[in-house]
């Protein structure tokens, strides 16, 4: 069923944008029909990752209570509220956002266009623009570690990586003779995982409070990219969650061949 608004001349006004998903805790990430035609959600990407959604919230009321609800959806969870987003073509404009329970680890999510177009806040929320992150050439992200990933990006992602389930300028990379693309393949090399999990366990378990690791990266052309990464625990919150910077290194000769 679609309304429409009549003004007093009978013409009819436009249908305000809606996107409608399923906020998939458990994987954190957002299903849909991939149809589009909301304002926030493309069309073509019937998965996305939430972190990619959370990175597209400019400001957001009560926006920790949102993040907490997603983690742990419990029957009669609730959240409503108006956030200013990025839509799919990168302008600002204000929305109004409902999530509720849906089912087990899952909320119900809809968000109505309200204002077409937002002037943006001056001085994003500090969480979003990590200075000394981006002055290194790097980002920072926060890792559940009960689910082993990112669930919040706390500056933009490095471009050029393929992150899982993350519209990115040139799109997912071509998918190989095999069937995978950037979307399906491994994110970090497959010979770097079992160091890099080893040592997010070590936080997770207290035996160390910060470690570094290298590894490498898949990018949207489909090769490796070497990275830093710096895991640390939060100085206040739960144990749950730690950060990581993600530094991209001068890429190896031995390191910079195509995905097999």
């Amino acid at each position: 069923m679609q309304l429409s608004v009549t003004n007093t001349e009978g013409e009819p006004e436009p249908v305000p944008p809606v996107d409608a998903f399923i906020w998939d805790s458990a994987r954190w990430m957002l299903l849909s029909q991939g149809a589009g035609g909301g304002a926030v959600v493309p069309a073509g990407y019937p998965r996305l990752h939430a972190a990619w959604f959370l990175a597209r919230i400019i400001e957001c009321e009560d926006r920790d209570t949102l993040i907490a609800a997603a983690l742990n959806p419990l029957p009669g969870t609730t959240w409503k509220g108006h956030m200013q987003v990025l839509t799919t073509d990168d302008t600002p404009s204000r929305v109004y956002a409902h999530f509720r329970y849906h089912s087990p680890q899952r909320l119900s999510g809809l968000l109505l266009q309200v204002e077409r177009y937002h002037a943006p806040v001056l001085l994003p929320p500090t969480h979003h623009r990590d200075a000394a992150a981006e002055l290194l050439g790097a980002t920072t992200a926060l890792i559940d570690i009960e689910r082993m990933q990112i669930v919040e990006w706390l500056t933009p992602p490095l471009s050029g990586i393929a992150w899982p389930y993350h519209p990115t300028a040139h799109g997912p990379a071509p998918t190989d003779p095999d069937g995978n693309s950037s979307q399906t393949a491994p994110l970090i090399h497959p010979d770097d995982l079992a160091t890099t999990l080893r040592n997010m366990h070590d936080l997770a378990t207290g035996h160390v409070t910060a470690n570094r690791t290298v590894a490498r990266l898949l990018t949207v052309e489909g090769h490796w990219q070497s990275v830093e990464l710096h895991h640390t625990h939060l100085p206040h919150g739960s144990s749950r969650f730690i950060a990581v910077l993600i530094r991209p290194l001068p890429t190896q000769p031995q390191f910079d061949h195509q995905l097999r």
